[in-house]
């Protein structure tokens, strides 16, 4: 095992030409396994040994660029906000039944592209205040995204019904509508109470 405050040589490829690091370890705690089981005291807390530790992060680099280029950077990004919004809003209509199977034991898999979040969800894997203004920014986009569609009662069917009464000259029958209403509604409260279960039972590995 490799020892607290000690030396190991890294390998790197940095523009094609083959470089050598040497880096420190750091120390942690790190718990004493015996027989593939960690090994309490008499008190049950886990018994711990010094260790060394190597861990690899990424560096954010930002670049400043001008307005004008910072507003074809925001046009692309929001673009790019909004398609991804509505396959993600596709991807979890067609994928709902077997969503809510695996709220009850059913496969995991569907969740990896059709998965449901929370508030509770959104905290934790909102970061620094950058990433969580970024992350508040997509969420606006897909609601938004959510709210046009022309279904009732969301803000996308009453423009429809509007376009439907402008194009016919009479208005539609709110009573045939409500079934409509009624479906979307529960649709969503149902995508919010599945989004705070998993984010509870099962949060989000990052």
């Amino acid at each position: 095992d490799a020892h607290p405050n000690g030396t190991v040589v890294i390998g790197v490829v940095r523009d094609g030409e083959q470089i050598e690091i040497t880096a420190t370890l750091a120390e942690v705690q790190k718990p004493v396994i015996v027989d593939g089981e960690p090994l309490e005291d008499a008190d049950g807390n886990p018994v711990t040994r010094p260790g060394g530790f190597f861990g690899v992060s990424p560096t954010v680099a930002t670049e400043p660029v001008g307005f004008f280029d910072a507003l074809g950077d925001a046009a692309h990004n929001l673009w790019l906000a909004i398609t991804q919004s509505v396959r993600g809003l596709w991807e979890m209509v067609i994928n709902f039944p077997k969503v809510v199977l695996a709220a009850f034991g059913g496969d995991d898999e569907v969740l990896e592209t059709a998965r449901p979040i929370s508030p509770i969800g959104l905290v934790q894997i909102s970061g620094p205040v950058e990433s969580a203004l970024t992350l508040l920014a997509l969420v606006n986009v897909f609601v938004a995204v959510l709210n046009v569609v022309p279904l009732y009662p969301l803000d996308g069917g009453h423009f429809a019904v509007a376009l439907y009464e402008k194009i016919r000259g009479r208005a539609p029958d709110v009573r045939k509508l409500m079934p409509v209403a009624v479906v979307v509604f529960a649709f969503v409260v149902a995508l919010g109470l599945l989004g705070i279960y998993f984010d509870l039972f099962r949060p989000l590995q990052l």
